[in-house]
This record gives structure tokens, sequence and C-alpha cells, in this order.
């Protein structure tokens, strides 16, 4: 398999993945909002969640990476300010 990490550009994006990545598996729950897409209008928001899993000993062997698509929410947001 390949090293997914390895797949995103050097630079601050991996940087961004890298350390969010280092947290998660220090046992810190990792809660950002994220966007993709060139135009204000074709921009997608994402919440993006690392959480830890733990084994038996409550020892991290790994982390959940979770991509929730909430666009709608952050532009009803932006109005109401």
């Amino acid at each position: 398999g390949q090293n997914a990490i390895a797949l995103l550009p050097e630079g601050e994006i991996r940087d961004s993945a890298l350390e969010k990545l280092k947290k998660a598996f220090a046992g810190e729950i990792v809660s950002e909002t994220a966007f993709h897409g060139n135009s204000e209008d074709a921009r997608q928001a994402f919440e993006l969640r690392h959480n830890p899993i733990y084994d038996q000993h409550q020892s991290v062997i790994g982390v959940a990476i979770l991509a929730i698509e909430n666009t709608d929410q952050v532009k009803t947001r932006k109005e109401l300010e």
C-alpha cells in the first residue's frame, strides 16, 4: 500500500496533515473546518476530525479521520454574522 501523506503535495498541506496526525497519535482529538475549491461559488466546506483509536491498554494504536461536508452550515453562519 501507499502512505497517504506521501500522496499530498509537499509544503503547507502536507505539514498541516502531519501536525494533525501527531496530535491525534498523542491522544488529542483534532477538529477543524477546511475548504476545497478554487472559486467562492464552487468552494465546499468540510469539518475534519482526527480521533485517536485506543487499544485495551489505553495506548493509541491508530487515528480515525472523518470528513463531513458542511458547506450550507458554514454559509448560513457567515450570513448571520
